[in-house]
Order: C-alpha cells, then structure tokens, then sequence
C-alpha cells in the first residue's frame, strides 16, 4: 500500500510540473506576442503580393447541380488567374486600415483595382465591389460596414480571394487573438515542443480530434513560423509559412511569406508576399470611394450578424464621414433607403460568385459560417 502511495505521489508530481511546463510555455509565448502586438500596432506593413490560382470550373458546375443551386450563382472566374498587387496595412490603436491595389495580370471582375478595408474599435468596414440597382441597370460601388465587437485583430479575412490569411503573419497581430470574423477567441493547446519549434493546435468541433483544426507553430523565442488549417488530423487544406525574418529591434518580422490554400479538387492558390518597407504609422482616415453605396449594419447586435448576416441596416451614400451610432439611429428610424441603391452583393438573390474567395477556399469554422449564410440568403 505503501508503495503503491508512493508511486502515485511521484506520478502526481510529473503531472504537476509538466503543467507547469506546459502552462510556462505559453505564458511565455503570450507576453512576447503582446508585446510585439503594441509594437506593431504602431506601424505601417508595406507588402508586394504574387497570387496565382487554378480553379476546377467543370467540378464546381456538378457540385452546384448536386446542391441544386446554380440558379442563385454566375460563375465568373476564369480557370486560371494571375495577380500581382500591392498590400498595406496601417494600423494604429484606435483605426487600421487595409489597402489591396492592382499593379498587374488579372483581377477579380466586379471589384475596383484598389480595395479598402478599415478597423475601428467594434465595426469592420469594407469595399464591397460593383452591384446593380433595385430599379436601375446602373452599377455602383458598394461599401458594407459590420458590427465586429471582439477584437482590433481581424483585418484580413475580408480579402475574399484568400480569407485565411493570418494576420499575425502580416501585421504582427497576436495569434492568441481572435483573427477571423466570427470565430471566437483561440484557445491554444500545446501539441509538441523542440529546441526549433513549438507546435500549437486548436481542434474544430468542441475538440473531436478527427474533425481536425488549426494549427500553429511557433518559433521558441516567440515568433511565428507556420499556420495550418486541416479539415481532418491528415490533411493540410491552408498553409502560411514564414520563409525570411528581419529583426527589428527586440522583434523577429516575417519578411517573406508562402500561403497555399486548396479545396478539394475545386481550386488551389499560392500567394508569395514580401515586406518591401515597414515604417511608423501617420495618420489613418476612412477613406471609401465618395458616391459609393454604403449598407451600415452597425445598430445590429453582433451575435445575429454572426449567426445570419441580417439585422437593422441603414443605407446611405458614402460623403467622406462615418455617421455616429446617434446619427445612424436617427437615420434608421426616419427611414426609406435612397431610391435606386444598389443591393449589396452579401444581399443579392443571385450572387456573382468568385472561385476560390467565397465558395472554394474555406477553412474550417470561417467556413462553415460562410456556407451558413449562403445557404440563409440564397
């Protein structure tokens, strides 16, 4: 009995300090992400993007005809596609800003050559391409701005041509953060550490390890190496990989990155970004294009957009300014929307679909809220 006592004392023991272990990696992982966070939200990311993408048009024409749904979609994107283009990210405190411009190659139809995405405190607003009027043939630039409570983090998901894109690897946000619309605050397990490494995961599904999930690895200092998105425990469905760092001061900055995404035998992309300057940030405005068509959902609470994509919305056109909550209340109570606003294309009964952005490029829990609101809306 003795023994037995013993031996389960010094096996309570190994427990405890490898928790201990365990929850000192971590710890130690945290505060140098969040210390890098501060640091970065401070500054500008100059990247230049080369994506190229092949997409399977024939399997997705049978797969919308198994679902019954290609007469709520057009396809419009060609087999093939190459771009190169120009990312900034400029973030600050209080207001980040995201700029895609078209240097050249192909672009995606429907969509201006320089795309805007701003992050205020709780609300995402974005340029939401072209769409035709209610009563007119005209077509309009879009914006749509969301109500997005969780974090200053999520800045990148809303490029639909690659929504997994991290942001940690572009804008020095904190994975430990949320990174996509929707999707709750990450809790990381610690999967597997070395002298090189240490691997991180996050299983989808309420933890069903054959349901695969998120996968990140870290280099021990601190610093991103690698994110995965696997729909099974084999199969890597997106990768971003750091391949070059630069340190700045105290910090280690990914310098060149590889992002593969694929989706079944639809579509696989690659996107090749490299820092070309990084610089402290000046001053950052809302700047959507002047006449646009704004649909401003921010009076919606956040948990139903998240669910559905629908709530109060008040349309307006775009004059330079961001109404108040106040103003936008008001708006909303008087209101008839403007004669002839166009639609948005999140609100159409028949989408312009772009191949692999919205239908084929979907990863784990980003794409099961994204299938969700296709299927409510279509």
């Amino acid at each position: 009995m003795r023994r037995v006592a013993l031996g389960l004392c010094k096996w309570l023991a190994l427990l405890s300090v490898l928790y201990a272990q365990t929850g000192g990696v971590l710890e130690r992982l945290q505060r140098y992400q969040q210390q890098y966070d501060e640091w970065a939200s401070q500054h500008t990311f100059f990247w230049q993007i080369v994506y190229s993408e092949s997409n399977n048009l024939a399997a997705v024409e049978q797969e919308l005809t198994s679902r019954r749904e290609t007469g709520h979609f057009r396809i419009l994107t060609p087999p093939s596609m190459s771009v190169v283009a120009h990312l900034t990210i400029a973030r600050t405190p209080e207001l980040s800003m995201v700029v895609l411009k078209h240097v050249s190659g192909d672009w995606f139809p429907g969509y201006s050559k320089v795309l805007r995405i701003y992050r205020g405190r709780d609300w995402l607003s974005v340029d939401g391409g072209e769409a035709g009027g209610v009563d007119t043939e005209q077509i309009s630039q879009t914006v749509y701005i969301i109500p997005l409570p969780q974090g200053k983090h999520i800045l990148l998901d809303s490029l639909s041509f690659a929504p997994t894109l991290h942001p940690a690897f572009f804008a020095g946000t904190s994975p430990f953060e949320p990174a996509f619309k929707c999707i709750p605050r990450p809790e990381w397990l610690l999967d597997k550490a070395t002298d090189s490494q240490i691997i991180l995961k996050q299983l989808f599904e309420n933890g069903a390890a054959e349901k695969g999930g998120y996968y990140l690895i870290l280099h021990p200092e601190g610093w991103v190496q690698e994110f995965q998105v696997r729909p099974n425990p084999t199969t890597i469905q997106s990768r971003i990989t750091v391949l070059k760092t630069q340190r700045h001061g105290n910090f280690v900055v990914p310098s060149e990155v590889l992002a593969e995404f694929r989706w079944k035998n639809f579509s696989q992309a690659r996107l090749v970004a490299r820092l070309v300057r990084l610089e402290k940030t000046g001053t950052v405005k809302v700047e959507h294009p002047i006449g646009a068509h704004v649909s401003d959902y921010r009076l919606t609470n956040p948990d139903q957009w998240c669910t559905d994509g629908a709530g109060k919305v008040v349309n307006y056109i775009w004059k330079g300014q961001l109404p108040t909550l106040t103003e936008l209340e008001q708006r909303y109570q008087a209101a008839s929307p403007p004669a002839g606003i166009p639609i948005p294309p999140a609100r159409q009964g028949r989408w312009w679909l772009y191949l692999p952005g919205i239908l084929l490029v979907v990863a784990g829990a980003y794409l099961w809220w994204r299938s969700k609101r296709v299927t409510k809306m279509g």
